[in-house]
């Protein structure tokens, strides 16, 4: 499988949006992922094979941290390197701004998820009760971090 991934466009938003419907209970709305294409700090980006959409990233900096805000896999190209190619590119981006630090949440029952990120050389920092609805469940906060220098992110 040749897999692309490149900067999301307007085009896109259609079949992200009903791939972000598909795989979450409590979705983005459709909104939210265009203002990730539009503001200066964020982005968004997706991962295609042959003409289709398999995954995306998005990801915005706050206050000099850079946050990865969401990472979609559509189920059936799970376990084929898609989402750690995505977390990939959206890393070396961040290294790329002179990011210190990586944050993320992630539902406290992802487990498939959370364990993806440790291997990434995530670590929990932190919860945050009741951050999810659709079922209503806490989040749990990962940093990575990237270098031992102060950022400029």
């Amino acid at each position: 499988m040749e897999l692309r991934i490149r900067n999301m466009t307007g085009d896109d938003l259609k079949a992200v949006h009903q791939m972000e419907r598909r795989i979450f209970s409590d979705p983005w709305p459709k909104i939210a992922l265009e203002e990730h294409m539009e503001y200066p700090d964020s982005g968004a980006v997706v991962a295609e094979t042959d003409s289709r959409i398999i995954g995306y990233a998005c990801w915005r900096i706050e206050f000099d941290d850079f946050h990865l805000t969401n990472l979609a896999v559509a189920p059936a190209f799970r376990r084929k390197s898609v989402a750690r190619t995505l977390l990939a590119h959206i890393l070396s981006f961040a290294e790329k701004r002179d990011c210190e630090l990586v944050f993320l949440e992630v539902r406290d029952s992802n487990r498939a998820a959370r364990e993806f990120y440790e291997k990434a050389g995530f670590a929990v920092i932190d919860r945050i009760p009741g951050y999810y609805e659709k079922p209503k469940e806490d989040a749990v906060i990962m940093a990575l971090r990237l270098t031992t220098d102060l950022g400029n992110c």
